[in-house]
Formats: structure tokens, C-alpha cells, sequence
């Protein structure tokens, strides 16, 4: 774990692409269940486990790129793709007895509790993602959540390899609100999250939809407002259905989804989902 900052942002990145990434323990013990009788385990079944565990969805697609056929002229986009290319039985042999971020971290409890907050945070947005997709019927439901659920990964990231550095961010940003999350990221790391997130994706060849959907900047598509309005509302609506930016995001939900804001809201605070109401 490093306790203080890489220089540049090609060192971040080598260093985490280098090294080799967790999963959380319940993957883990997922995982090995799955492993006591592997024909019988489909790529359904390690899909839904990973699109609970940001750090096996990457793992996974990760792994799809490095050993990709010459003859794969594009881009496997979904966990599932990737498991059925990898193969099942290939697939457990590379992600066997993977650590856990819940060992690494257990003298840093604070920083794995912040970890976790935002794991928790990026399932729960990457379901509204789900549920706006699917009212929307776009054809990429599965990409888009996984893109969501992969939004904060360079937060997680730095949780696990950087904690420390991660605490001193969340001290900065309590002692002095008023003060640009970027700002105080270039202060504390020598480089912004949000571009080494970028670097990672790169690095990673993530799939390219899967890129631009991470991507803020391409807010003019409908996926990837799809992808930001389902991370806004989980963010906001983390402690319940009271924080003073959610008539925003019922607003922009709304447009995004040609619905009325009232109705949003209701589905939403409700429980039931957008798309139950259709």
C-alpha cells in the first residue's frame, strides 16, 4: 500500500495495472462454491457474481483483452461475452485463490469501510442504470450497467492501493467543503481520478463503449446520461429521499426518459422502479 504520491500519472497507472487486482470476499467465497463443481456452472451464473464486484467485472474484461484472438475483430462488451470467450473452466483457473479487500485493508478499517461505501454506492446506481435502460429499450442494457458499475473504479482503486491517501482526500473535502474535488485530488495524488480512470480503461482496453459510457464528457448521448443521472441518484439518495438535489434528478430522468418528474419520483422513493410502471 503506498502512503504517499506517485509523481505522474503514467506511474499511477503502471502501478496498479501491474499489480494484481482483488475481488470482495463474498466473490471470493462465491467463486470457490461455484469451483466444487464447475460443469455445472454457466457464464449467467459468474455473470451475476461479477456484476456485483466492480474488481471482477475489470478482472474480467481485462483478462478477455490480454488473450484476445488476433482474429476478434471487436469487442467483447458484455461479463457474460467475456466468460463464454475465456471458457468456464479457463476462467476459474485464472482467477483462483484471488486476495480479497477485505484482507488487504483489515488494519485500515476506515479506508475499507470508504471502499466499500462506494462499492455499495456503484451496485446500487448501476440497478437504477439497469431499470432506466430497460424503459428506455436500448439494446445495451448489460454494457450500460456495467458501465455504471464501474464509474467509481478509480476511487475503489485508490482505496485499496493508496488508503491513507484516500483518508487524507476525505479530511480535506470535510475541513473545507467549498473546494473542488479535482483540485484537492491533484493536490493529495499529483494526478485527478477521473483521468486515471481514463488511463486505466486504456491501459485495460476496455471495451469502447464501455470507455465513452464512463465518460462525462460524452454527456450529449443518451447512454452516458443514462450511465451519469443513475450514479447522481445513487449518490444522492444514499442516506435516503431527502437530499435537496434530488428534485434535479428527477427532473433530468425525466427528460432523459420523456416521463413526468412526479411520476420519477414516485416509482423511484417507492422502491418499485421505472420500469414496473410502464
Amino acid at each position: 500500500m503506498l502512503s504517499s504520491p506517485l509523481s505522474t500519472l503514467q506511474a499511477w497507472t503502471t502501478h496498479i495495472t501491474d499489480a494484481q487486482l482483488p475481488v470482495m470476499r463474498r466473490t471470493r467465497r462465491a467463486l470457490d462454491r461455484l469451483a466444487l463443481d464447475v460443469d455445472r456452472v454457466s457464464a449467467r451464473d459468474l455473470t451475476v457474481i461479477a456484476m456485483e464486484d466492480p474488481f471482477l467485472t475489470v478482472r474480467a474484461f481485462a483478462h478477455m483483452a490480454a488473450h484476445r484472438s488476433r482474429r476478434q475483430l471487436t469487442d467483447i462488451a458484455s461479463v457474460e461475452g467475456c466468460v463464454l470467450m475465456i471458457g468456464v473452466p479457463p476462467f476459474f483457473r485464472a482467477f483462483a485463490e484471488l486476495p480479497t479487500v477485505e484482507d488487504q485493508l483489515r488494519h485500515c478499517m476506515p479506508a475499507l469501510k470508504g471502499l466499500l461505501r462506494v462499492i455499495r454506492r456503484s451496485r446500487r446506481a448501476a440497478a437504477f442504470a439497469w431499470d432506466f435502460a430497460k424503459w428506455r429499450t436500448d439494446l445495451e442494457i448489460e454494457q450500460i450497467a456495467n458501465a455504471t458499475l464501474l464509474h467509481g473504479l478509480a476511487d475503489m482503486l485508490m482505496y485499496y492501493f493508496a488508503p491513507e491517501l484516500m483518508l487524507r482526500i476525505e479530511a480535506i473535502q470535510r475541513d473545507q467543503p467549498t473546494r473542488r474535488s479535482r483540485m484537492i485530488q491533484r493536490e493529495v495524488l499529483n494526478v485527478e481520478l477521473h483521468e486515471l480512470q481514463h488511463a486505466l480503461a486504456q491501459r485495460w482496453h476496455l471495451p469502447e463503449l464501455m470507455v465513452t459510457l464512463m465518460d462525462s464528457d460524452h454527456s450529449d448521448h443518451p447512454r452516458v446520461r443514462n450511465v451519469l443521472y443513475a450514479v447522481n441518484l445513487a449518490r444522492h439518495s444514499t442516506r435516503g429521499w431527502t437530499d435537496p438535489a434530488l428534485p434535479d434528478d428527477y427532473r433530468d430522468i425525466a427528460g432523459l426518459l420523456n416521463a413526468d418528474p412526479a411520476f420519477v419520483q414516485s416509482q423511484l422513493e417507492s422502491g418499485r422502479g421505472l420500469a414496473s410502471g410502464r
